[in-house]
């Protein structure tokens, strides 16, 4: 119905290589970004760019179906590097995209 092709598409009940049990529920993610950016709004603006003109379907699908979205963040930083540290604060318009869609927002980093 989105006309965007999924990055990934897990049925209930098929087994999961890392857990290593089924599925709890289904899952389809759209818009993987593994490009890193030091400024987080930029790498979610990329992930969610298709997703913005179609808000009021998204909105409609979650309540027909019962569906929950999720915005996954997974940065991972480099204790080491000389690198600038990114910017991990949301702006203004996606907050307002989370918050109109009802989307979940999950940031887990990784410091190695």
């Amino acid at each position: 119905m989105l006309n965007i092709p999924p990055s990934r598409i897990i049925a209930e009940g098929i087994m999961l290589p890392i857990a290593k049990k089924p599925a709890a529920c289904s899952e389809i993610d759209i818009g993987y970004n593994d490009h890193y950016l030091q400024n987080i709004n930029e790498m979610i603006r990329i992930t969610i760019r298709d997703l913005l003109p179609i808000v009021d379907l998204l909105i409609d699908l979650k309540s027909i179906h019962a569906l929950e979205y999720c915005l996954e963040v997974v940065p991972e930083i480099a204790s080491e590097s000389d690198d600038i540290k990114p910017n991990l604060s949301l702006e203004p318009d996606i907050i307002a995209f989370l918050h109109q869609t009802g989307t979940i927002y999950d940031l887990d980093y990784y410091v190695y």
